[in-house]
């Protein structure tokens, strides 16, 4: 309706049965458009027909539209008049127009209006449609909407996009695409679409909302859980399935119809420590140096940062460097790592979707040097110089380091044989056997040695083995076989006056031992009384100092000294004088034994003394 006025008169007469008054109103009705609206004039008191108001009808809402068969469902927004009281509008003009022209004509279905909503109905038939609705009260016409957007009715369903819903690239849980239809269909499922992945552990699952339609839109929702690596994501709707309309005509293709992709990535940067004062090392890494840096390696796929953060513990110091385009970096250390100690060093380096890659290593600055001792022969703790005389030497041991750093093996040298080969240190001890064991008599020299991944040698210092199975020798030079000797005087043959002299103390029993191997360790005497048919056993009466012979066999005790040696045994040893004039038989036997465990054959000397 073009812009203009238009007036009209109306009459209004009211009277009593007593009287009749004539009240002839003229009103002139101005139509005119302003702001969109067309106004006019109302009454606004029912007492007082004579009262008006200016009013308004606003342009009709947009409709939207929706296909269901041949059937359109239009739907759009009621407006109210712009006066004051402002008045719901209900009735409508609903026009279809050949989608793109101006050709319309009118709806052939119903409309219905709940609350502030108009539904209509059009049974449209085949074609491409767009509509309009216009406002209309009693005699008045308002504006007529903007047209739709166009609907294709008859036509056969078909996908129209699948469009993601979220941010990407991403890590998130879940990813969600919206899948559009040109019409509402029905028997949509999860079977009809398939995700196309790359780079990907596993396919993520998939579930579909809503469960049934009909529907134009339809949410699927991929669940990533589990789901690892750095890749591609794409929803595809790859089957028409039983996918259908109201009019039940089929899903036409082209398929696959290929949706859009996310860029997916929940694997973290790879960054590694690799390098310490600008060497590639091994970790843990010891050295007995100091620190001053710190590198290694870093991600550079797509979305990687190029920041490395380092942190190193004691003392706590955090920077940040550079990942180069070369997939490395490098830290020079603010405070330079001096003290003997452990140290932690972490570096990490994040990506543009929060993922965060670790990495930690242990510094040792170690400059002790690793335990280790010498201690066995043959499975036997020993004391060195040691000597046996074992048929043959077969393995060494002792005990070692067991400290962070410290490395298993022990270096173990045998000289004169020139033997060199290695031990195991296993729980804090090792065990060395000869490759040729050590059988000839004579000396040997053994020693071992232990490092530790710093470079430091702990090392036993050299020991000394002696093979001797060959028995030492032993004299009695005092007293004299076949000799009778006197007691209480200081003649030719007195005991006191021809005994050995040991210290200045005379009375004393005494004798040489040798050995040309590993040495006289000890010297033994066993003492036998003939006249009391016993063997000494060892002792003194602490009254009369008399030797007490009370064993039954021969048994030797040790004596004073090794290659000379000595025991006290002056006259009261032979006990108190009898009554009369005695004479006592004794015998002395002396044998010594070596270092080796070897025993000398006894020298035996058998004499008499005169009480």
């Amino acid at each position: 309706m073009s812009r203009g006025t238009r007036s009209y008169a109306r009459a209004v007469s009211t009277g009593r049965a007593s009287r009749r008054l004539v009240l002839g109103l003229v009103m002139l009705m101005i139509c005119a458009t302003i702001g969109g609206a067309f106004a006019f004039f109302t009454t606004t008191n029912s007492s007082n027909p004579a009262t008006a108001a200016a009013q308004g009808l606003p342009q009709g809402a947009t409709p939207t539209l929706a296909t269901f068969g041949t059937t359109v469902t239009v739907t759009f927004a009621t407006v109210s008049t712009t006066g004051t009281p402002a008045a719901q509008v209900t009735n409508y003009n609903v026009v279809r127009y050949v989608s793109g022209t101006a050709s319309s004509s009118p709806i052939t279905g119903s409309c219905s209006t709940v609350g502030t909503t108009v539904a209509c109905v059009d049974n449209a038939g085949t074609g491409s449609w767009q509509y309009t609705d216009t406002p209309v009260l009693a005699n008045w016409t308002g504006q007529e909407s903007a047209k739709s957007a166009g609907i294709t009715v008859g036509a056969p369903p078909q996908v129209t996009s699948i469009n993601r819903n979220d941010a990407n690239p991403t890590k998130a849980a879940t990813l969600h695409w919206t899948v559009t239809f040109n019409q509402p269909v029905v028997h949509v499922s999860t079977s009809n679409f398939s995700l196309a992945t790359s780079g990907l552990t596993r396919t993520p699952s998939i579930s579909l909302s809503p469960a049934s339609g009909p529907a134009t839109t339809y949410i699927v929702t991929a669940t990533t859980s589990g789901v690892s690596g750095s890749g591609t994501i794409g929803l595809n709707l790859t089957s028409a399935g039983t996918i259908q309309n109201s009019s039940a005509q089929a899903l036409a293709g082209p398929l696959p119809f290929p949706g859009q992709t996310y860029n997916f990535d929940n694997q973290d940067p790879s960054v590694a420590i690799t390098q310490v004062n600008g060497n590639t090392v091994t970790f843990p890494f010891f050295t007995t140096g100091t620190v001053t840096s710190i590198g290694g390696t870093c991600g550079i796929a797509t979305g990687d940062l190029i920041t490395v953060t380092l942190t190193v513990s004691s003392p706590p110091q955090t920077g940040t460097t550079t990942c180069n385009a070369g997939g490395t970096w490098n830290f020079t250390l603010g405070t330079s790592l001096t003290a003997t100690g452990s140290y932690t060093a972490t570096a990490s380096q994040a990506d543009s979707v929060g993922n965060l890659g670790t990495a930690t290593v242990t510094i040792n600055i170690d400059r002790t040097a690793p335990t280790i001792s010498l201690t066995q022969v043959n499975g036997a703790t020993v004391t060195f110089p040691y000597a046996t005389n074992a048929t043959s030497v077969n393995s060494v041991g002792g005990s070692c380091g067991t400290a962070s750093g410290d490395l298993a093996p022990v270096t173990v040298t045998i000289t004169v044989q020139a033997q060199t080969g290695a031990a195991n240190c296993a729980s804090g001890s090792w065990t060395y056997t000869l490759g040729t064991p050590l059988t000839a008599q004579g000396t040997y020299t053994a020693s071992a040695s232990q490092s530790d991944s710093a470079g430091n040698v702990g090392a036993t210092g050299v020991k000394t083995i002696i093979i001797d199975r060959t028995p030492p020798t032993a004299t009695v030079t005092f007293p004299v076989t076949g000799t009778s000797y006197s007691i209480g005087n200081n003649g030719t043959n007195s005991w006191d006056g021809n005994s050995c002299i040991v210290n200045g103390v005379s009375g004393t029993m005494c004798g040489t031992a040798g050995d040309s191997g590993s040495g006289v360790a000890t010297v033994q005497i066993a003492v036998f009384s003939a006249t009391a048919n016993k063997w000494w056993d060892g002792s003194f009466n602490l009254t009369t100092g008399a030797a007490s012979f009370t064993l039954s066999t021969e048994t030797f005790f040790t004596v004073a000294g090794t290659t000379a040696w000595s025991q006290t045994w002056n006259n009261l040893a032979f006990g108190p004088a009898p009554t009369g004039n005695q004479t006592l038989a004794f015998t002395v036997q002396a044998q010594s034994i070596d270092a080796a465990g070897n025993t000398s054959a006894p020298a035996t000397v058998s004499f008499s003394v005169k009480k």
